[in-house]
């Protein structure tokens, strides 16, 4: 991943990434920072997949 798409991912999606590390750093607190870094990798993949599927729908 290129560092402009990461911070532009990141600026996109702060309000909800913000959300989301409060609700992962109360969860995985035990799991500690790395297994926490891997939810919010995970979590970016899905939501990159979901976006490219509702588009791919809306050209048929």
């Amino acid at each position: 991943m290129k560092k402009k798409e990461f911070l532009f991912i990141l600026f996109f999606y702060k309000k909800k990434a913000l959300g989301l590390l409060k609700k992962m750093h109360s969860i995985f607190f035990k799991g500690g920072t790395r297994f926490c870094f891997l939810s919010f990798s995970f979590f970016f993949f899905f939501e990159k997949k979901k976006r490219k599927t509702i588009r791919t729908k809306k050209l048929d």
